[in-house]
């Protein structure tokens, strides 16, 4: 389960992100949005986050920057980050190298 909570202006997360656990951190996101233009993320107590969670964050970060927002991470474990490093590996690997064989 997730827990997201504001603390000294900044959006916590703590707990796992998997699967329909997502859509608690997208609502909150969501609702912040339109009371902040500043919307700093601290993700160092998120023990987990699976592929699809972190792709739908980076989806929802873009979304909110095009609408003006200011979007930052500020805090993140090792194994979260390992997680958008993997992400952004399968992505690069994708695009520039898998399409291009056969």
């Amino acid at each position: 389960m997730v827990k997201v909570t504001e603390e000294n202006e900044e959006v916590v997360v703590k707990g796992i992100i998997i699967n329909h656990h997502f859509r608690t951190l997208r609502d909150f996101l969501e609702n912040y949005s339109m009371t902040h233009n500043r919307i700093i993320l601290n993700l160092k107590d998120l023990e987990l986050i699976d592929d699809n969670g972190a792709k739908e964050l980076m989806a929802l970060a873009g979304n909110l920057i095009k609408k003006g927002k200011h979007f930052a991470i500020t805090k993140m474990s090792d194994k979260v980050m390992s997680k958008f490093y993997q992400l952004g590996a399968k992505v690069w690997l994708s695009k520039n190298l898998l399409s291009k064989v056969g």
